[in-house]
């Protein structure tokens, strides 16, 4: 399973589409429409597509699975804490006065930024981050 490597390398600021229901037909049709590179443990899906289009997982820690993409591909694509580790969205920082307009017990100092979401359409979703770690 590579789920928790894809909630670490968006808190590593890497665009990564993930789901437990894609079928293999679908996750080739999704990384060839998109141009995204398949991330797998599974042999049977990275024998079906060209070795520039997969990157085989190795190990079954997350740590070492991190370790391995991220010396896969060049460290200056890295932006921590740039994307939501839920949902993939950008994250966008937002003031104090914002968030105390959604969410006033929650809010803290003055001046303090806030990560929050940016949906897909580009407008902020009025919620914070809970926990990036």
């Amino acid at each position: 399973m590579v789920g928790r490597l894809a909630r670490w390398l968006r808190i590593a600021g890497f665009d990564v589409l993930y789901s437990n229901s894609f079928e293999d037909d679908e996750i080739i049709a999704i990384s060839r429409r998109d141009g995204r590179i398949i991330l797998t443990r599974d042999r049977g899906l990275e024998a079906r597509v060209a070795p520039r289009e997969v990157v085989l997982v190795q190990d079954d820690d997350y740590e070492s699975q991190l370790r391995q993409v991220l010396e896969k591909f060049p460290r200056q694509n890295v932006q921590l804490f740039s994307r939501c580790p839920e949902c993939n969205g950008d994250l966008v920082p937002v003031g104090n006065e914002t968030l105390g307009e959604v969410r006033p017990n929650e809010s803290g100092p003055a001046g303090d930024q806030y990560p929050h979401v940016t949906s897909p359409s580009g407008t902020p979703e009025l919620r914070q981050i809970e926990a990036l770690v």
